[in-house]
């Protein structure tokens, strides 16, 4: 599950995959209304 961090008086929410030891991959979805269930459920857990 994901959680939600202040960024200037601003919202932003993070999910955190994986053992935290190799390369760190930044997803950034559409924007507001635009999904990103197909990376996070078919892709990001490969």
């Amino acid at each position: 599950m994901g959680k939600l961090i202040n960024i200037r008086e601003n919202k932003l929410y993070i999910e955190e995959l994986g053992k935290g030891n190799g390369e760190t991959l930044l997803y950034l979805h559409g924007g507001p209304g635009a999904s990103c269930i197909d990376f996070c459920y078919y892709q990001a857990k490969v």
